[in-house]
């Protein structure tokens, strides 16, 4: 996944506007897909996804996820300190 991409709405639907798709920087669309995808769902890199999923219902510490995350935003060449701070700036 690159840093400028086809945009999607809030509903992960594709972004058009005046029957045209939206391109523009979708480095956190991308981010958030891949913590919100399980492995496998992507058949050309079959290992992205951080199975977030996982975790729900169970007790789990800060550093396993922080470690999970680390981990597969790596796998998509994007900068686990970087996004943190980018989201940090945004909010």
């Amino acid at each position: 996944m690159a840093g400028k991409g086809i945009l999607l709405t809030a509903e992960n639907n594709l972004l058009i506007i005046s029957r045209r798709l939206v391109v523009g920087d979708s480095r956190m669309q991308e981010v958030a897909l891949i913590l919100q995808m399980n492995q496998g769902e992507q058949k050309f890199e079959p290992v992205l996804g951080a199975n977030l999923i996982q975790y729900s219902k169970t007790k789990v510490k800060n550093f396993d996820i922080e470690s999970r995350v680390k981990i597969h935003l790596a796998l998509d060449d994007k900068q686990y300190d970087q996004i943190k701070q980018q989201i940090k700036d945004n909010v």
